[in-house]
């Protein structure tokens, strides 16, 4: 799948994201997001669209949607190293993880917590729940 050939609904994100899932593991909370490029020459055209979720084994999981295919995205939370949320307009967040597993990698995300004229009705309740457990999450990271 590519950026054109997505629907974009709840229906899929929830069937895209189960197939990243291990055994016995479930999904928390799923949303719509888009992935922003880090890094040095991260630029605002290396911005793709995707899903994002956390799940009850402390891991992150998604998918991003790229012109030409896509790409699954997955790191134990425990692994965090930092984690930042910046406010954008409209309640719309920026949320910028950095993860070390031995090798360093970094997640930069955009959520909003509605989306307008689209298919994901439960999009502000799962973005209330994944800056919850974000926010918990920094918490424990700044003791």
């Amino acid at each position: 799948m590519n950026l054109y050939t997505q629907k974009y609904n709840e229906e899929e994100m929830m069937q895209i994201l189960c197939q990243l899932l291990n055994a016995g593991e479930s999904i928390k909370t799923a949303l719509y997001c888009v992935y922003k490029g880090t890094g040095f020459f991260a630029s605002y055209r290396n911005i793709v669209a995707g899903y994002i979720a956390l799940t009850d084994n402390d891991r992150l999981i998604g998918m991003k949607f790229g012109t030409f295919g896509s790409e699954a995205v997955s790191q134990y939370m425990g692994y965090a190293k930092k984690i930042t949320v910046k406010n954008y307009p409209f309640g719309q967040k920026v949320v910028h993880m950095i993860f070390d597993d031995g090798k360093k990698q970094e997640v930069k995300i955009q959520l909003a917590p509605k989306m307008v004229g689209s298919k994901f009705p439960d999009q502000q309740k799962n973005f209330d729940i994944f800056m919850d457990e974000l926010n918990a999450k920094i918490n424990l990271l700044e003791q």
